[in-house]
C-alpha cells in the first residue's frame, strides 16, 4: 500500500502535468541575425504561469535587411529596408515597435528607428496621418494612403466596409477610404450585411445567388 507522502507526490505530479508545463525553445531575450533571417526568442503565455515558455520566432527578410535593434537594456531582431537606422525617423518614434507618418507623399513605417515599410501614395491617392489633429482616440495611430482627399462620409462611426455600387467594396480607416476593389473571390456582388445587433451594417463580397 502506498504511504501518504507517495500519494501526495503523485497528486502534485498530476496537478503540474495538468497545467502543461512547456519547455523553452530558446534562451529568453535572444535576438540575432542568422544570415538574413531574423531570430527572436520571446515569452508566450499558455494561459497560466506554468505553461508560459520561450518560443523562437524566425522571419526571412528576403530582399530586406536583417538588423538587431537595441531597445532599452534588451534587443530585438527585425527586417528593415536599410541596414542602418533611418536618420529622418522622428525622435518620438525611435523607441516604438511600430509607428508611421506621412513623408513626402508616402506612408512610412518605422520600428525602433529602422524604416520597415513604405507605401507611395500615387495620385489621385493622398497620405492621411492619423496622429494629427481631428482623429478620435480609438483610431489606430498610423499613416496610410487614401483614395480621396479628405474624410469619406460613408465611413461613419463603426463602419469598416461599405459598398460603392453593386460590385465594389470599400475599406475604411479613421473615417477615410483606405482601400477599394472589385469583389472577385468571392464575388461579384457587394452587399450590406448585419453583423451584430445595434452595429452599423458592413459591406461584404458575395457570390451570385
Amino acid at each position: 500500500m502506498l504511504d501518504r507522502l507517495t500519494l501526495l507526490g503523485l497528486a502534485l505530479a498530476g496537478l503540474v502535468g495538468g497545467f502543461g508545463c512547456a519547455v523553452d525553445e530558446c534562451e529568453r531575450g535572444t535576438a540575432r541575425c542568422l544570415g538574413n533571417v531574423a531570430e527572436r526568442c520571446e515569452v508566450v503565455s499558455g494561459g497560466n504561469e506554468l505553461s508560459s515558455h520561450a518560443r523562437l520566432f524566425r522571419s526571412d527578410c528576403g530582399e530586406a535587411h536583417c538588423v538587431v535593434a537595441r531597445v532599452g537594456g534588451s534587443s530585438t531582431a527585425l527586417c528593415a529596408l536599410a541596414a542602418a537606422p533611418d536618420p529622418v525617423c522622428p525622435a518620438e518614434f525611435r523607441d516604438e515597435p511600430e509607428a508611421s507618418r506621412c513623408l513626402l507623399g508616402s506612408a512610412v513605417t518605422w520600428s525602433y528607428g529602422f524604416r520597415t515599410r513604405e507605401s507611395s501614395c500615387r495620385a489621385p491617392s493622398t497620405c492621411a496621418d492619423a496622429r494629427r489633429a481631428g482623429f478620435g482616440p480609438g483610431c489606430p495611430r498610423d499613416a496610410f494612403c487614401t483614395s480621396v482627399d479628405g474624410p469619406e462620409p460613408l465611413c461613419g462611426p463603426g463602419v469598416a466596409t461599405f459598398c460603392d455600387g453593386a460590385t465594389t467594396i470599400v475599406h475604411c480607416q479613421c473615417g477615410f477610404r483606405r482601400d477599394a476593389h472589385v469583389c472577385a473571390s468571392p464575388g461579384p456582388r457587394c452587399v450590406l450585411i448585419d453583423v451584430a445587433k445595434g452595429a452599423a451594417r458592413q459591406g461584404a463580397c458575395r457570390e451570385m445567388p
